[in-house]
């Protein structure tokens, strides 16, 4: 496979795998897929997983994935899935897409208010809720009435500023009651360069203005 610049990335998360580790990825409609690494090829991974999986040639999966210094979001395509009767089945992926955030912003919480939509993805109604703090790594939301339970995996839109709105999916890591509802701590667990930018772009807007002035007509 012939790789450019533009595949640095690609190719800088997939030196963090190794044959013999575990990562955990995310279906795009909720479902975890542990996958053991067995070989790396250069975007190319391969890996064992659970026959009982569901999992299917072209599924695109996402992860949240950690090296020393960094936070890696990514994306694998899976190009091919052999079931073996006697044991694991194989799973082929690609690296899709990969973001790195270093270590030194995973902990710039900045206050900020905005309108915050959450579904949980294994269904249920759309929360209206609003933000407390953000972080390139996860987001405080203040939610009224049932609350979606801990662990659950859900998508979220955040109105931003003003200057576009950033989506993502994340997991409910921090449930606590909070007057006429709970307060939801949301770890990111996939997002697209897009939103990743504006996100960021949001954080260093509102750590120059934290009086959140409004944009410009």
């Amino acid at each position: 496979m012939d790789l450019d610049h533009d595949d640095d990335l690609r190719l800088d998360l997939a030196t963090t795998l190794a044959p013999g580790e575990t990562v955990t990825l995310y279906r795009g409609d909720g479902p975890l897929l542990t996958v053991g690494i067995t070989s790396v090829d250069g975007v190319d991974v391969v890996g064992a997983v659970d026959p009982a999986a569901r999992v299917r040639t072209a599924d695109l999966l996402t992860a949240r994935l950690y090296a020393e210094d960094a936070a890696w979001f990514a994306t694998f395509v899976v190009r091919g899935v052999a079931a073996h009767a006697d044991g694991p089945a194989v799973v082929e992926l690609r690296v899709g897409d990969a973001l790195r955030v270093t270590s030194e912003r995973w902990s710039e919480r900045v206050p900020f208010r905005c309108t915050a939509l959450i579904r949980e993805e294994a269904g249920g109604d759309l929360l209206r809720g609003t933000t407390t703090d953000l972080s390139l790594t996860g987001v405080g939301v203040l939610v009224h009435g049932d609350a979606v339970p801990l662990d659950a995996h859900v998508g979220v839109t955040l109105e931003g500023d003003g200057r576009g709105a950033v989506t993502f999916r994340g997991a409910v890591v921090r449930r606590a009651p909070a007057p006429g509802g709970q307060l939801l701590g949301l770890e990111v667990l996939g997002v697209s360069r897009a939103d990743h930018g504006r996100l960021a772009r949001l954080l260093h807007r509102q750590a120059r203005d934290p009086w959140g002035e409004p944009p410009p007509h």
